[in-house]
């Protein structure tokens, strides 16, 4: 799920380039706190984020004892501005033949309804909180 943001103005003249581009990453440093803000707010959690990579991901939440998910949530380049890209992660735990358990990433079609569901509450809300930082 991607969701545009910020947006800068085609620039005139090569200062006029520099500035749009400090505005842009000025963009997405806002919009990175705002997305990891959302992800912290409608999850269990951050295990892991990168302002260098604009991402952000989520601990894992616990469906059942053979079920989870987790958000991977990252800034990305829009057209001319930044936007947000939010995939929900769903995995699904699996016995192996030497009894081990080991964790597999289930089809999409599995959880498309849910997971479409999450991850534009996710983005949306990073939209809103980038918004009112503006």
């Amino acid at each position: 799920m991607t969701l545009g943001g910020a947006c800068a103005g085609t620039p005139a003249s090569t200062s006029e380039q520099d500035a749009a581009s400090s505005s842009t990453s000025s963009a997405a440093e806002v919009l990175y706190e705002a997305l990891a803000e959302s992800v912290e707010a409608n999850s269990p959690g951050v295990d892991v984020s990168s302002r260098e990579q604009f991402l952000v991901v989520s601990h894992y939440e616990e469906l059942s004892q053979a079920r989870r998910r987790r958000l991977v949530a990252r800034v990305v380049p829009v057209g001319r501005g930044v936007g947000v890209r939010v995939v929900a992660e769903y995995q699904t735990r699996l016995d192996d033949e030497e009894g081990a358990q080991r964790w597999e990433p289930e089809a999409r079609e599995q959880h498309a309804e849910d997971a479409q569901r999450w991850e534009l509450a996710v983005a949306r809300d990073a939209e809103r909180r980038f918004h009112r930082r503006r």
